[in-house]
């Protein structure tokens, strides 16, 4: 069907501007014949189904994220599949309010996300730069749940945490583990939910609020579930 739209746009368009530049070097009157008319409109036609049904290489990108989504090599989804594993002790700690947990599983999680290596990201700029910023933005958030004595303010630092660290394993089509992506509605008072991954949607969240709620599985697909509660 597109095939047939881009013959049809490219086409007519050919049509119309031979039969303009035929009319205008051909005829010098200023007046616009009919078939002048009909070109134009055939070429309006075309221009507007060119914009509605817009023509692609046919290739459909998965969904998760503003980078389409690679196949990671072995090495990277083994250091991110020990992320994943620290990651999840983090959430463990913070569910159970143990604020020195938390910073030893944060001094862990530090220390991977230090060591790992995105190098084979750089075929696709775009994605490295994304990943890149993200780790750092990850070691930010892990510094001060380290560093901040106040556990509010760790919860606080894995919430953002959680969403950077997401967002790298959609990207790189991380497929190791089935994580879910979860939200607690109130975690930080009304109007204000907390996000964290989990291997199991019926474990006890980080933030000691009920009614969890299932928003997406990360899984290397980006298949969306509907937002039942927990």
């Amino acid at each position: 069907m597109r095939s047939f739209l881009t013959f049809l746009f490219y086409g007519l368009s050919g049509i119309g501007l031979l039969l303009l530049v035929l009319r205008f070097t051909l005829y010098r009157s200023r007046r616009l014949h009919p078939w002048i008319a009909a070109a134009g409109i055939l070429i309006l036609l075309a221009a507007l189904l060119h914009f509605y049904y817009p023509v692609g290489d046919g290739d459909v990108k998965p969904a998760g994220g503003n980078h389409p989504v690679i196949s990671a090599s072995d090495k990277l989804s083994l250091s991110l599949d020990s992320l994943v594993d620290v990651y999840s002790l983090l959430v463990e700690d913070a569910a159970r309010d143990i604020p020195v947990n938390m910073e030893e599983s944060g001094r862990q999680m530090l220390e991977l996300i230090k060591s790992l290596d995105i190098e084979e990201l750089l075929r696709d700029t775009l994605l490295y730069d994304s990943v890149d910023r993200s780790l750092g933005n990850i070691e930010s958030e892990l510094a001060a749940i380290i560093a901040d004595p106040d556990l509010a303010e760790k919860k606080a630092s894995l919430n953002i945490l959680s969403g950077e660290f997401r967002a790298i394993l959609q990207a790189t089509g991380f497929t190791r583990k089935q994580l879910y992506w979860l939200q607690s509605a109130a975690a930080f008072g009304p109007g204000h939910p907390g996000y964290w991954l989990s291997a199991d949607p019926d474990k006890k969240g980080p933030y000691d609020q009920p009614g969890n709620k299932i928003i997406e599985i990360i899984n290397g697909q980006g298949r969306r579930l509907s937002t039942n509660e927990k």
